[in-house]
C-alpha cells in the first residue's frame, strides 16, 4: 500500500468532506492507494457499496480497480479526473412525496410494470444521480418508482455497458429507456427496444404456461414464439 498522489484542489475537497462514512472511505484512499469492500467493512460499515456510493454522490470520481498483490476488487480515485464540486449528497424523501410518486406509478414498477406493495418499490432519478443530481427538489418530473430487480438493472446497465457513464451527458440519459420506459430512443446508447411483460397471480401464471407449451409445440423458443406472433399480427 502507498499514498495516493493527489492534486491539491483534490486534497482539499476531501478536508472539507463532513460526512463520516464518506470520509473514512476517501481518507484511506489517500493514504493507501485504494481500498476493499473488507477495509469498509471492518470499520463497521456493513454497506460497503453504499459507503462508496457516498463519496459518488459527492462528486468523487470513485472508480474500480484491483489490490496489488491480492487482487481483489476494490476502488480508488481517478486522479485525473475532476471533482464534481458542490455536491451536498442524496436527500431523504417525505412520505408524502414517496406516496405521491406510488400514486401516480399506479403501485407498479414503472419499467417491468409488475405491481408491487409499496414497501417494495424504490424512488430511483430518472437521470442517474452520479451524472445529474436535478435540482435537488422533490419534482415528480425527475423521479419514478422502480421494483428492486429493475433499479439493479439499471444500475448495472448504467455503470457498465453505457458509454455516457463516462461521458456524463444528461441529454443522452433523457432519452434512455431507464430514464422514460413509456417514450425513447436507446437503451444505454443502443438503438434498442425492450418489451418486458409480467404476468401476475394464477390467471398471468397459466397464461404463461399456455404460452410456453404453445412455443414448445411449435418447436420454437418462447421468445421466438411471441415474437413471430408480433410480427404476423403487426
Amino acid at each position: 500500500m502507498a499514498p495516493l498522489k493527489v492534486s491539491p484542489e483534490l486534497k482539499a475537497a476531501v478536508e472539507a468532506v463532513t460526512n463520516k462514512r464518506a470520509r473514512f472511505v476517501l481518507d484511506f484512499i489517500l493514504a493507501n492507494g485504494f481500498i476493499t469492500a473488507d477495509d469498509i467493512q471492518g470499520q463497521g460499515y456493513r454497506e460497503h457499496r453504499r459507503a462508496v456510493m457516498d463519496c459518488r454522490d459527492l462528486g468523487f470520481p470513485i472508480i474500480k480497480t484491483k489490490s496489488p498483490g491480492r487482487g481483489v476488487g476494490a476502488w480508488t480515485l481517478d486522479v485525473e479526473a475532476k471533482v464534481r464540486a458542490g455536491r451536498t449528497g442524496r436527500k431523504n424523501f417525505k412520505k408524502s412525496f414517496r406516496r405521491q410518486l406510488i400514486a401516480k406509478a399506479g403501485g407498479r414498477c414503472e419499467v417491468c410494470g409488475a405491481p408491487e406493495a409499496d414497501r417494495q418499490l424504490q424512488i430511483d432519478h430518472r437521470i442517474p444521480y452520479e451524472i445529474d443530481p436535478g435540482s435537488g427538489n422533490e419534482v415528480e418530473a425527475e423521479y419514478q418508482m422502480l421494483c428492486g430487480s429493475c433499479n439493479r438493472s439499471k444500475s448495472w446497465t448504467c455503470e457498465h455497458e453505457c458509454p455516457n457513464w463516462k461521458l456524463r451527458d444528461p441529454a443522452i440519459c433523457q432519452t434512455c429507456m431507464w430514464a422514460d420506459p413509456e417514450e425513447y430512443e436507446h437503451i444505454a446508447t443502443r438503438q434498442r427496444r425492450k418489451i418486458t411483460l409480467v404476468l401476475d397471480g394464477p390467471e398471468g401464471a397459466a397464461l404463461f404456461d399456455r404460452l410456453r407449451d404453445a412455443a414448445s409445440d411449435s418447436g420454437q423458443s418462447l421468445d421466438e414464439f411471441l415474437r413471430s406472433r408480433l410480427e404476423r399480427d403487426s
